[in-house]
């Protein structure tokens, strides 16, 4: 450096590449899965709706927070293995989110099944 301090310091920022903008991707989901009207879904259904979308009992366990054992349970139509109504409904309604179906329905339908099915059992 010159004594004088006349200098300019060469602490210049020097780019180690070249800047290339990146395209925002937002996560996939899944597109609705079209049921016909007035189909009822069981375990049965929500099975072939999950591997139409190709995805496995582990990785959609991943992505709704419901463990492997609840989902098996619910595709098996074990319902007397399955949580209460409550939990049971929000279980649904975040699977069916996930699936790219319609939560009320989905929900709405099998528990009446679930319904049915306990109702039977008892009496």
């Amino acid at each position: 450096m010159d004594p004088s301090g006349d200098e300019e310091p060469s602490s210049a920022i020097v780019p180690t590449r070249p800047f290339a903008a990146r395209e925002y991707r937002a996560p996939e989901r899944a597109r609705p899965y079209e049921v016909p009207p007035g189909v009822e879904f069981n375990g049965d259904l929500l099975r072939q709706v999950r591997m139409a979308r190709g995805l496995s009992l582990i990785q959609l366990s991943e992505r709704t927070r419901i463990g492997v054992r609840h989902l098996e349970n619910l595709e098996g139509d074990r319902y007397e293995q399955l949580p209460v109504a409550v939990y049971l409904r929000g279980m649904l309604m975040s699977l069916a989110r996930e699936l790219g179906l319609d939560g009320l329905r989905v929900s709405k339908s099998y528990l009446t099944f679930v319904e049915a099915h306990l109702a039977k059992a008892k009496g």
